[in-house]
């Protein structure tokens, strides 16, 4: 899409609709749910009363609801120009200051619409589901990390959270998962989940993987010590390529300065939608209304 024709949208409210409309981001009517009796299907009438000037009506029972129901645009007050230019900001990866500048609203509303893309990313994972990786002849590095660590004790104090991922050498698939903890009870059962049978597993020292070769997997588990090499001399074992996803997933920390660990999972899910859909700033926008068409927003 132009830059001409992004400003046009963000400029204009009913080329911004009439957007929003074609690219399924409205809701279109469907069955009543007024009453499991009534049978009838909305069909789009003309209200002066409300933000659109539209409105979804039961010709039956008479019954009305709103074209932004079920849509990010629920119980928004701000034009759809507007919410359509944060959608935009959230999927070039503005960060929070320079969107709200660049739309002209405040750093919290631009908080709550990022929040409610990742939530459209969380929807996603749960359709799709984590892939499982590896498989006889290829190569899984796993590791574990926190993610919300102060660094130089500075700072708010905020509560620890662990996340667990691998990624396959050979073929770039990669899971990524948050964790109560990286105890071997924990992440044992999440290696089985997500990698596959008779993997070669390449892992640092730590205590909790000590039994991956016990588990029903038939893993290869090759270790390197990171207190004394970066790639194990002998085995060539190494992690830097689930390091390089760490750095990945945790960028959006340093953009914000640190975030809730509530919103683990959404950044989490939000990196996995990126990496797997090949997302770039070229084709973000369109995939970032096409990720949202599809989330359900009570």
């Amino acid at each position: 899409m132009t830059t001409l024709r992004l400003a046009y949208i963000f400029q204009d409210e009913d080329a911004a609709f009439k957007f929003a409309y074609e690219g399924n981001l409205l809701y279109d009517g469907g069955e009543c749910k007024n009453s499991p009796q009534c049978r009838g299907h909305y069909v789009l009438g003309k209200k002066n009363s409300t933000q659109s000037g539209l409105i979804l009506r039961c010709p039956l029972c008479h019954n009305t609801t709103s074209i932004f129901y079920n849509s990010i645009f629920l119980r928004s007050k701000l034009p759809v120009s507007t919410t359509l230019h944060i959608i935009y900001c959230w999927a070039v990866q503005m960060n929070r200051e320079l969107a709200s500048h660049e739309c002209e609203v405040s750093p919290d509303c631009i908080t709550n619409y990022y929040q409610a893309c990742r939530q459209a990313c969380i929807h996603w994972l749960k359709v799709e589901g984590q892939p499982r990786i590896g498989g006889e002849g290829l190569t899984v590095q796993i590791d574990e990390s926190v993610i919300s660590k102060r660094k130089y004790n500075r700072g708010r104090v905020v509560k620890e959270r662990w996340i667990f991922g691998g990624t396959c050498k050979e073929t770039g698939e990669r899971f990524c998962v948050s964790v109560p903890n990286r105890k071997a009870e924990t992440l044992l059962p999440l290696i089985e989940d997500y990698v596959e049978p008779l993997s070669t597993i390449h892992s640092d020292c730590w205590k909790a993987y000590d039994k991956i070769d016990e588990l029903d997997g038939c893993y290869i588990h090759q270790t390197v010590n990171h207190s004394e090499h970066f790639v194990d001399p002998i085995t060539g074992a190494h992690t830097q390529g689930v390091e390089r996803m760490w750095r990945e997933v945790k960028r959006p920390c340093r953009r914000c300065e640190g975030i809730m660990t509530d919103d683990i999972d959404g950044y989490i899910a939000e990196y996995q939608w990126r990496y797997r859909c090949k997302v770039t700033m070229i084709n973000a926008f369109e995939e970032a209304i096409y990720l949202i068409s599809g989330c359900p927003y009570y």
